[in-house]
């Protein structure tokens, strides 16, 4: 899908990979998250 294995990186909860993409991202940068709608809801749950 363009994305190098390198740059995935699991993690157990959808709040650990929200956090981790919070931590990772930059002034300006966009978090998206997409899959099932559970997992939308259990992202849009958390305080930004």
């Amino acid at each position: 899908a363009g994305v190098a294995a390198g740059r995935i990186t699991p993690h157990a909860t959808v709040g650990a990979a929200l956090a981790a993409a919070r931590r990772a991202a930059r002034p300006g940068d966009r978090i998206v998250v997409f899959g099932s709608f559970h997992t939308v809801a259990e992202a849009l749950a958390r305080p930004v």
